[in-house]
């Protein structure tokens, strides 16, 4: 895989994602597992964004974060702020039936929205921008993240290792999630545990982890094809399924995206070896 190519398969789980999205937002939220849709697309970023960044420490020696900073600006930012700067007109000049508050256009602005919600709900956002908080949380990964795998790959030379400490960091955020939950008891579960970059980074970094170790665009397996294809796909699927079918608040707010990161592995990776 290249750092121009594109994998024909990953672009129709993208399609499936945002329809997932799309229809929960439009009216369907009721039957449509939208949050589950926003999960896929953070697996998804968090699986290219490394698969790249691995291959260009494999061809350079390093990752030049300067070059890495200037793509992601590039390609988010001009449509981010071109969007926010249309919502904060359409609902200045009463397009829309929502009045704009200036601390929350802020929040939207320096990429705090969802911390913000946790606090305000979506009081104050302008009509459309309460979405942004899933642009939030995958900025805060951008900022984040390439320090990071620079870190580990400084310091763990196995890609296994490297895995394995991405693991260890998405057990600790399902720990702090239960912790939450259980000890703290926060208020508001949905908006603290499903929208805040620190109770939702693991869904990022399941799909680093995979694309670090049992890479299925850069690495052999040695298990074989049909135990991914009768075995391990309908096991992740049959995860999902439960993810859906158990409506209790602990599980969902807590339990359930460890669930879903972990099923998703097995389904990109299906998809990506044999499409």
């Amino acid at each position: 895989m290249g750092a121009g190519t594109q994998i024909p398969s990953l672009d129709g789980v993208r399609a499936l994602s945002f329809g997932l999205v799309f229809f929960g937002h439009v009216g369907y939220n009721g039957f449509i597992p939208t949050t589950f849709g926003v999960t896929v697309f953070f697996f998804l970023s968090g699986y290219l964004i490394t698969t790249l960044m691995r291959q260009e420490l494999a061809n350079s020696g390093t990752v030049s974060l300067r070059h890495f900073y200037m793509r992601r600006a590039v390609r988010i930012l001009p449509p981010f702020y071109l969007v926010l700067i249309l919502a904060v007109f359409a609902s200045a000049i009463g397009l829309s039936p929502s009045t704009a508050e200036p601390q929350s256009i802020w929040a939207l602005a320096l990429h705090w929205s969802n911390y913000y919600m946790v606090e305000h709900d979506n009081q104050g956002f302008p009509p459309g921008t309460g979405v942004y908080w899933s642009l939030a949380v995958e900025e805060h990964f951008y900022l984040l993240f390439p320090c990071l795998f620079l870190l580990i790959c400084g310091i763990w030379q196995r890609a296994r290792s490297r895995a394995a400490v991405l693991a260890a960091l998405c057990t600790l955020v399902l720990a702090w999630r239960i912790a939450l939950w259980l000890v703290v008891g926060v208020t508001a579960p949905f908006h603290r545990l499903g929208v805040a970059t620190d109770t939702r980074f693991d869904s990022l970094l399941f799909g680093c982890a995979l694309a670090l170790f049992g890479n299925p665009a850069l690495d052999p397996t040695s298990i074989a094809e049909r135990v991914w294809k009768r075995a391990l796909f309908p096991l992740a699927i049959a995860g999902l399924l439960v993810c859906f079918a158990i409506r209790d608040d602990g599980f969902r707010e807590t339990v359930r995206y460890s669930v879903q990161g972990l099923s998703l592995v097995a389904i990109f990776v299906v998809a990506i070896r044999y499409p």
